[in-house]
């Protein structure tokens, strides 16, 4: 077989996901509707089987950045590739898990339906080779995602939530319409790898610099970040799935569409200056605010928060290996840790029986010299043994992975802390390893300047915070950190009273039967 043949069959096999999923939503209709949505996102498997196989067996195969196949207005590389295998992973998953957990509900055709619809435009921004078509696919996601918050209609909180994602949603798709508009005027064509070719060959003028600007100011709205996430800690009254899929699945789609761009957005400071600035708030509040919540989805949804800010940070550094990495590890984590939060009670139970002393400051902070030490050295080794190089901004991050090691090093009993220290340094092998991967498949740029400086100062202080949260009890620092953990509500209540003041939600006029308060006899 050809290398056109194989590239189109690629094409072919990509273009056959989205469509897969389409049909089965259209087809969900009958009460056997899970039986559809099984067959679809297997079919779906298979078809990114397909087109995994048929670009590396390609003479000119999608391994590298530089290597890539266009065919029916696709884009196949290494990027497509790993996202659609992590997509469609996660729905068959998905699907198997919601057939379970939605057993008795007469609506789950109507869930059915949503669900592949959004799966079916997610693969669709997955594969376009259009700037035009990956707004309206994300933009399609996003209003059948809003479908699937609101699957319990007489929830009141479930409504108001995803009236406000509603409004964050259609703020950044504006956004983004602007952005393509501004291409066609100044490059005269919406193709990804003809925006690429531009930027590569004349730079980025003001006028891409602008649509830069405004892609960056999108994806920092549709990743739910200060002050635009308070919507993501409120939609948790939908369907565990659904929150599963929001978490693993759309909102990490910014991080997606920023690697996608990264010749455009790597081309304009000011953009990446955006997402570093952005993120490294949002990182540090979050990180936070997390530690301070009473239930699992809202540790969760924080976590998300903090997550999704360090992975802009990642590309604001310009880490696109290590932001890719950080993606999949990410989506993978957080359909876990979702699908299976109902045994948390029961764990945090049991580990409460055990009794847990605080670590003193002056051991967690051995510990983060400990642990940076010897992953610094380990970097240094893995750089020598296989004659790389690790960009100055990836090194920053990696030595940030390891001081956030301190906390659990610190907590370790005094005996057991060499056979700790063995299995940190056999996972941090393991991250090498993934990460040499991810850099052989879609490589990082190194940058400096004030963005540098912001990200390196702000994940210091998290750190630091993070220590003295598990160490003291009282002091400046800790009345710091509370500070900075109630900042997010705070940022989140104002935006919510201007928001709703100028596109109030509507909500039932009466309650739910089970969220009526009953009258108590009297005696």
């Amino acid at each position: 077989m050809t290398s056109s043949a194989e590239s189109a069959l690629a094409a072919f096999s990509a273009l056959a996901i989205p469509i897969t999923l389409a049909v089965g939503a259209l087809a969900a209709r009958a009460k056997r509707d899970f039986g559809v949505a099984k067959l679809a996102t297997s079919l779906a498997l298979v078809a990114t089987a397909v087109a995994v196989a048929a670009t590396a067996l390609a003479p000119s195969s999608a391994t590298g950045a530089t290597s890539t196949a266009h065919a029916l207005g696709l884009r196949i590389d290494a990027l497509t590739l790993v996202m659609l295998t992590l997509v469609t992973s996660l729905a068959a998953f998905l699907v198997r898990f919601s057939d379970r957990y939605l057993d008795g509900d007469p609506n789950r055709p109507r869930y059915v339906r949503w669900l592949l619809g959004t799966l079916a435009s997610v693969t669709t921004l997955v594969i376009t080779d259009h700037l035009l078509v990956l707004a309206l696919a994300w933009t399609t996601t996003s209003l059948c995602l809003h479908q699937l918050l609101t699957f319990y209609e007489d929830r009141p909180n479930a409504l108001v939530a995803a009236h406000q994602k509603f409004l964050v949603s259609r703020l950044a798709d504006v956004c983004l319409l602007g952005a393509v508009a501004l291409v066609y005027t100044r490059v005269g064509d919406d193709r990804l790898s003809t925006l690429d070719a531009h930027v590569a060959e004349h730079g980025s003028s003001a006028g891409l610099a602008v649509g830069a600007t405004l892609v960056a100011l999108a994806i920092t709205l549709k990743s739910a970040q200060l002050p635009f996430h308070g919507w993501l800690l409120k939609v948790m009254e939908a369907p565990t799935p659904v929150s599963a899929l929001l978490h693993a699945g759309v909102v990490n789609v910014g991080g997606f569409v920023a690697i996608r761009l990264c010749a455009w957005l790597g081309a304009t400071p000011g953009a990446l200056g955006l997402l570093v600035a952005v993120g490294s708030v949002t990182t540090v509040v979050g990180a936070l605010a997390m530690k301070q919540q009473a239930t699992v989805k809202s540790t969760l949804a924080w976590s998300t928060c903090a997550q999704m800010g360090f992975m802009l940070v990642q590309c604001g550094l310009g880490a696109w290996d290590l932001a890719l990495l950080h993606l999949v590890a990410h989506s993978l984590y957080k359909a876990h840790a979702f699908c299976s939060s109902g045994h948390a009670v029961a764990e945090v139970r049991v580990a409460s029986l055990v009794p847990h002393a605080k670590p003193s400051l002056s051991r967690v902070l051995a510990a983060a010299v400990i642990a940076s030490v010897g992953l610094a050295a380990l970097a240094h080794a893995w750089v020598a043994s296989f004659d790389t190089t690790l960009a100055p901004s990836t090194l920053a991050l990696l030595v940030f992975v390891g001081v956030s090691l301190a906390v659990p090093l610190a907590k370790v009993p005094t005996r057991a802390l060499p056979i700790a220290g063995a299995f940190t340094l056999l996972f941090a092998a393991l991250y090498f390893g993934w990460h040499a991967l991810f850099a052989h498949l879609w490589p990082g740029a190194a940058l400096g300047g004030p963005a540098w400086s912001l990200a390196v100062v702000a994940l210091a202080a998290l750190a630091l915070l993070q220590a003295v949260i598990e160490t003291r009890t009282r002091g400046v620092l800790r009345q710091l950190a509370g500070a900075l953990a109630r900042l997010g509500a705070e940022l989140d209540a104002r935006f919510t009273t201007a928001a709703f003041a100028l596109w109030p939600p509507r909500v039932p006029s009466t309650p739910a039967p089970d969220t009526l308060i009953q009258p108590q006899e009297v005696n």
